[in-house]
């Protein structure tokens, strides 16, 4: 299972905090890149984009653009922790961190490229290499879940009789309801293969009333 350390750009171009905005620019447009991580000796002070230095005089220092604490996520991450990170910080970009060192920087168009990989291209699900690493992380926390399999009777038949172009539509159907339905509970449907689908939610069966 693809992790975030595996589309990271590693090495990334550092800046300290007391350069000046103009150096920050000047090392964006030299590398061509769109954000600095903020090193002030070796530990992570936070991060910069290039929408932070529009409007700034260039002789301030780098530290007073900087947006509150850094946001970062484990190099071990799924790109689904790291796609649901960004939705709920509303960032495109994400330090990526193990024992308060920098090993990297994860864009949101290098993600999208990695979630690319590994979901459905007919419902959009992600598939079942997302599905066994959920369940990993669910459990390393502690966590319990259920996992419910979905499997459609019949389904040759119904390709058979109206063809493939009505039984695509009816998985993209059937896909959108699990998936609702997942999130409703808040768990995850994915496509497991062919006519299968998994559920996945983040508790323990008992109580549970589907």
């Amino acid at each position: 299972m693809v992790q975030v350390k595996e589309v990271m750009t590693s090495a990334p171009v550092t800046i300290r905090p007391w350069a000046s905005v103009r150096e920050a620019a000047n090392l964006m447009a030299q590398h061509r890149i769109g954000s600095l991580p903020v090193l002030e000796d070796g530990t992570l002070v936070g991060v910069i984009i290039s929408r932070d230095l529009r409007g700034v005089h260039p002789n301030r220092v780098v530290m007073d653009v900087l947006r509150g604490p850094p946001i970062f996520i484990s190099p071990k991450a799924s790109p689904l922790e790291a796609q649901a990170l960004m939705q709920e910080k509303g960032v495109e970009r994400l330090l990526v961190v193990e024992e308060g060192r920098l090993l990297g920087i994860l864009t949101k168009r290098a993600l999208a490229f990695a979630l690319g990989q590994g979901f459905d291209p007919l419902t959009g699900l992600p598939r079942a290499d997302f599905l066994r690493s959920h369940l990993e992380r669910l459990m390393d926390k502690g966590i319990d879940p259920t996992l419910v399999f979905v499997d459609l009777d019949d389904f040759g038949l119904l390709n058979k009789q109206l063809g493939h172009t009505a039984g695509d539509q009816a998985l993209k159907e059937v896909a959108s309801r699990l998936s609702a339905f997942a999130r409703k509970h808040r768990g995850e449907a994915f496509r497991y293969a062919g006519d299968e689908f998994a559920l996945v939610f983040p508790r323990p069966r008992k109580g549970f009333c589907f």
